[in-house]
Formats: structure tokens, C-alpha cells, sequence
């Protein structure tokens, strides 16, 4: 089958070992090149070479098709590996500790790997949290994978494999070609997150159907952990992306921080889909209604000024001129070229909006309090002018509501 096909149809396998055994999962094709399942990049820096070596140095090639194979390590861990039918590559679960042994004493671990024993203290507690499986628990799951995809059924009996500190390291060519293929990889998978978070910019609501599934990191065992790591770098990609069209640092600030306490918030894995949905829409929100990009410096800085002094009743093209330093006259020219309304005109437009919010709040301050919180010294004029933009007066439209 094709790579993107077989890669959409082993995704799950990918969740279900996170979850199942807080563990990993990769797909690996006959050029053993990466399918970008898992970043176990927070493992002792040891591990990760040990398991390296099993990836890369050829020993998946002495797993014949139709049987399971487990792949010991010299640190006590294994990975369970098949090789998929039809030239597809393999398929691999781990690490994990196997059931029916202890890895031994820290120390002798470490002294037999030729790890600095100040090193213990991260490898003690990598241990601890490791997952222990009966040797026919991954084989179970590999066999579910293949016979759901190939209607084969792997042998029962379970075959074992051992890497060595002796074993040959990676052929050269193998690992520059796998190497070259996981920067392609990583090439495709950026752009479509900048294609994501451009149109997210541009407040594109329609990128809400894409799921959000480019930006995916798995980092950590625990997968609510790995879900909302997950979550705060796509805030934080988010935030970015608002950042390039011109977003006011106060209002990137607001957005970042309240949805950063709600993904810490989250108690299950199952919540964080529909709160990363409910970011990614609101930071479309955000985006259009406070882009400035598009607008010359001078007229960002009004358009802000604006937003922040409302509810001053100073608030005048002379004084953001003296706010600004620059000629009121080349100010209300360039206000009116950029934006397409005068400078009053737009600020009685944005208090009319924050009125209208005010009146329909559940507050239920007087008009004349609202009035005064938009910036109106006089509650006669302001009903004037809300008038004026809505077509009733303040009374009637929060009857209204």
C-alpha cells in the first residue's frame, strides 16, 4: 500500500501503545526511514543509542517475516519488532522491561555501558517509571496489526534477538540515507504547519477541519502529559503566528495565559481535542479582530491607543498626535487613507461595540455607568450617538436582548 496510506492506517497503533503502555511506536520502511510516530528525545541519552542501534544498524533485517521478535539491549530493555508483509517495512514497540528479568543494580547498568555513575539519578527514575510487559503482550498488539492489515497471523512462539555494546554500529550509508529522508520529512511536516498557522493568522475558520493534526509531539511517557505538552506548544505557535500579523503584545498575553491555565487544567487526555479545537478557533477570533498587519506604524499605534483609552473622554485625534509626537494634520490624513473612516468616526464606532457588550452583560449597570466606562462625560450625547450606529436607544436595546 502506499506510505501515506499505510502511515494514516498504523496512527492508531501509535495511540494505543502511548496509552496502553506509555511506550512507542515506529514505523520503519525497508530504507529504514522514520515515520515521524515518536520523539522519544526525553530518554537517557543511552537508551535512546541503544535503541538507535536497534533501529539503524541492520538488526531488523534478521526479523523474518510471520514471527515477533524481541530485541534485547544491553541495558535490560527490548523492543519488540516485526517485519510487515508486502515490503511495508517494519513495525516496532518500545522500549520496555521485559517481565521475566530485573535489569540489575543502577550502578552495574551504568559501569556495564560505560555511563558515568553521576549519571544514576536520571536512570533510576527512568526505571522506575518503565513499562514492564509479558513478552506476549507486544506480540499480541503487533499480531492484531498485521492481521487487521494483512489478514496474516504471526507464529505464537516469540523469537529473540540481542544488540550488544560489541555489535557493529550502523552502516554509514544506511544511516546518512535514513538521516537525509527524516530531514525531508521534517521539511513537509513544518510546512504544513506554517501553512496551518498562516491561515490561522489570517483568521481562516476553515482550518478547523484539519484537526490540527501536523503539530504533533511525542515527548514524555503519560499521555495526558504528552497531550498537553502537546497543547502548550501549539499556544505557543498560536501566539506566534498573531504575533506576525501585527496583534497587540496585551492581547497575545490575555489568549496565551488564559488557555495555558486551561490545558493545565485538563484531568483527561479525552478533554485536550476538543480544548485545542476551541484555541485554535479562538485564536482565529482574536485574529481578526485585532490584526493590524497591512496598516503603517502610525496608524497600528492609533488603532491600539484607541482600544486601550476608550474609555477616556480626552481621547482625541490632538491628543494621540502629542501621544505620538507626529503632525495631527499628517496623522488624520493617513488615519483616513489606511483605515477608510475618520478618526472620531472609528473611535465612536468602538464605544458604541463596548457599550452594546455592557448593556447585555449580566452587570446591569445603569447607561449612564456605561456611558461613562466607553467615555462619554455626557449619558444625553452618548444615547445620541448610539442611536446614531444602532438605531435605538440605549434603553430599548437592552430590553431587547
Amino acid at each position: 500500500m502506499t506510505t501515506e496510506k499505510l502511515r494514516c492506517r498504523l496512527a492508531p497503533f501509535a495511540e494505543l501503545v502511548q496509552t496502553l503502555w506509555d511506550t512507542y511506536f515506529y514505523h520503519l520502511d525497508r530504507r529504514l526511514t522514520f515515520s515521524d510516530y515518536a520523539s522519544p528525545d526525553l530518554l537517557p541519552a543511552g537508551i535512546q543509542q541503544a535503541v538507535g542501534e536497534i533501529l539503524l544498524s541492520g538488526k531488523l533485517f534478521e526479523c523474518e517475516e510471520g514471527f515477533c521478535y524481541e530485541i534485547a539491549t544491553s541495558y535490560g530493555l527490548c523492543v519488540a519488532a516485526v517485519q510487515l508483509p508486502a515490503l511495508d517495512g517494519f513495525a516496532v514497540i518500545g522500549p520496555y522491561l521485559p517481565e521475566q528479568q530485573a535489569p540489575g543494580t543502577i550502578e552495574a547498568l551504568l559501569t556495564r555501558n560505560g555511563i558515568p555513575l553521576s549519571k544514576g539519578d536520571e536512570y533510576r527514575a527512568y526505571y522506575h517509571a518503565a513499562p514492564v510487559l509479558e513478552q506476549d503482550a507486544p506480540r499480541a498488539l503487533l499480531n492484531a496489526l498485521v492481521s487487521g492489515l494483512y489478514g496474516v497471523t504471526l507464529s505464537r512462539t516469540v523469537r529473540t534477538l540481542e544488540v550488544s555494546r560489541e555489535s557493529p554500529p550502523p552502516c554509514p550509508v544506511v544511516e546518512e540515507d535514513a538521516a537525509q529522508m527524516r530531514a525531508e520529512m521534517l521539511e513537509r511536516r513544518y510546512a504544513m504547519e506554517n501553512r496551518f498557522l498562516q491561515r490561522v493568522a489570517k483568521g481562516d475558520y476553515t482550518v478547523l477541519s484539519d484537526a490540527m493534526q501536523p503539530i504533533r509531539f511525542d515527548r514524555v511517557p503519560g499521555r495526558l502529559r504528552n497531550e498537553k505538552n502537546m497543547a502548550i506548544v501549539l499556544n505557543t505557535l498560536l501566539r506566534k503566528a498573531l504575533e506576525q500579523v501585527q496583534v497587540h503584545p496585551y492581547y497575545l498575553d490575555a489568549i496565551s495565559t488564559r488557555w495555558a491555565r486551561r490545558i493545565e487544567a485538563a484531568a483527561r487526555p479525552g478533554e485536550i481535542d476538543a480544548l485545542r479545537r476551541d484555541m485554535v478557533r479562538d485564536y482565529c477570533h482574536q485574529a481578526r479582530k485585532h490584526s493590524l498587519v497591512g496598516y503603517t506604524p502610525n496608524v497600528r499605534a492609533m488603532l491600539n491607543y484607541v482600544q486601550f483609552n476608550l474609555a477616556d473622554p480626552e481621547l482625541s485625534l490632538h491628543a494621540i498626535a502629542q501621544k505620538l509626537g507626529v503632525n495631527a494634520s499628517y496623522l488624520s490624513q493617513q488615519f483616513n487613507r489606511e483605515v477608510g473612516k475618520s478618526l472620531p468616526e472609528y473611535i465612536a464606532t468602538c464605544r458604541v461595540a463596548e457599550a452594546k457588550k455592557l448593556l447585555r452583560s449580566s452587570t446591569g449597570l445603569p447607561v449612564g455607568q456605561v456611558a461613562a466606562a466607553v467615555g462619554f462625560s455626557d449619558v444625553n450625547y452618548f444615547a445620541k450617538v448610539f442611536k446614531k450606529h444602532t438605531g435605538q436607544t440605549p434603553t430599548a436595546f437592552r430590553a431587547g436582548q
